[in-house]
């Protein structure tokens, strides 16, 4: 996971809000122990840049997270999924050499998981959001 990936999820992990629902359950997208209790979250950078100014690096990283919310029910997975939202929306931490300055939802997709492992019984509701994430970083 990126720098900037450990940050989200640890600012995650430090909402009271989110971790009433999933608890530490915040996982890199293929790190998902087997028989997980539910909900979790899973994340992962789907891409990254690095900005340039005229001179040269313009000192800011932009990247596109993919956050899956993961519950048994629909009405589980929206509940999670609003509240992760108004967790990230507006974020910004850190010192002037190394701040996330903004994190924003870009957009958001709900989808139904037919069964899990080919059993019918085990279903899971999932929503997928892609938020944006603005970092400060030195200039080297």
């Amino acid at each position: 996971m990126t720098a900037t990936g450990t940050a989200l999820r640890l600012h995650l992990l430090d909402e009271p809000d989110v971790t009433a629902l999933v608890g530490t359950r915040i996982y890199p997208r293929d790190r998902v122990p087997q028989g997980c209790a539910r909900p979790y979250l899973t994340c992962f950078e789907v891409f990254g840049t690095h900005r340039l100014a005229h001179d040269g690096p313009g000192g800011q990283r932009v990247g596109r997270y993919q956050i899956d919310v993961w519950a048994e029910t629909h009405d589980g997975a929206r509940s999670l999924a609003d509240v992760v939202r108004i967790a990230l929306n507006g974020w910004s931490e850190g010192n002037e050499a190394d701040q996330v300055q903004a994190a924003w939802l870009l957009s958001e997709m709900e989808m139904a998981e037919p069964e899990v492992l080919g059993r019918a019984d085990l279903k899971l509701s999932r929503i997928t959001a892609d938020y944006g994430v603005q970092k400060r970083e030195a200039v080297t």
